[in-house]
């Protein structure tokens, strides 16, 4: 092949590897997590306090070895992230995970509000001193017995009289017993029942057959670095660089099987050639995935 030296050969840029991005861009809740591509949660741990940056800026900086260069990175003492990189305040992600810190505190009181009445309910049960329970089992008032004076005789002599009994009933005279009339039975009206014609045949209702579990088919890279591809091909754009001894579902494939499709690399699915992993199941149980990207145009 003979070369013009006059026309410098264009060839594509590498991918980037992830492990040239900042190690304080993290998640929110765990800021040792590493990310391999822009996520609209993902949080600069560096900045005080931490806050969320723009995935635009991620991809541009953050997620590369210009890093270095950032502002927050640069800074001699932290403080809070610059407006021109975090993201505005209508946009944000991490607002609406306060709503479950909200409705835990308002489960807590609703808790504690329930204990007190329960609480509250049995002191007010409890018997107090000068109450007592009676044969029958209800809580009476105990009697305070009072000595008679010499002032009020008429009262200690009413309080020791014996109660006034209710006057008898009058008795009322023998009446006739009424002579019982028959009756007759009650009519019961006879139940309806369904005619069918004497040619009806019941239909036998197949079985429903029990589904039956797709054994799950595995890629194992063998290759020290595997680009991971858009699509199937050289011409699609690599998205990751994964290492060897790396595990993948395989999710789809081509109709001739030289290109796998995988799941999942920071959360999407990406596209190898076959030669460079080792299958562990039925490939051939994999679908054909039709649905595939155009591959992108070269400017030559």
């Amino acid at each position: 092949m003979i070369v013009n030296s006059s026309e410098p050969a264009k060839l594509p840029a590498p991918p980037v590897s992830v492990h040239d991005g900042c190690p304080f861009l993290g998640l929110a809740d765990d800021a040792k997590t590493r990310l391999l591509f822009p996520a609209a949660d993902a949080v600069c741990h560096l900045a005080k306090p931490s806050d969320e940056v723009d995935t635009a800026y991620q991809q541009t900086t953050c997620l590369t070895a210009g890093h270095q260069t950032c502002v927050v990175f640069l800074r001699p003492k932290p403080g809070p992230l610059p407006p021109e990189i975090s993201v505005p305040e209508g946009q944000r992600v991490r607002p609406r995970r306060l709503w479950a810190g909200l409705i835990v505190i308002l489960l807590l009181v609703l808790v504690a509000v329930w204990s007190g009445l329960w609480w509250g309910n049995g002191r007010g049960n409890g018997r107090g001193p000068l109450t007592a329970l009676n044969p029958t089992g209800a809580p009476t008032r105990a009697e305070v017995v009072v000595a008679p004076s010499a002032a009020a005789p008429s009262a200690a002599a009413s309080a020791t009289a014996s109660p006034t009994l209710p006057p008898p009933k009058p008795t009322l005279p023998p009446t006739s017993t009424p002579t019982a009339v028959p009756t007759e039975p009650p009519t019961i009206a006879p139940t309806a029942t369904a005619l069918l014609p004497s040619t009806y045949t019941p239909r036998a209702v197949p079985p429903t057959p029990s589904p039956t579990a797709t054994p799950e088919v595995r890629a194992n890279v063998i290759v020290p670095r595997l680009n991971v591809r858009q699509g199937p091909g050289v011409m699609y754009d690599a998205i990751a660089l994964v290492d060897e001894g790396s595990q993948f579902a395989i999710i789809g494939r081509v109709p001739d099987g030289s290109w796998l499709q995988i799941c999942c690399v920071a959360g999407a699915a990406g596209w190898v050639i076959t030669e460079s992993v080792l299958v562990d199941g039925d490939v051939t149980a994999v679908p054909v995935n039709s649905d595939i990207p155009p591959p992108p145009t070269t400017t030559p």
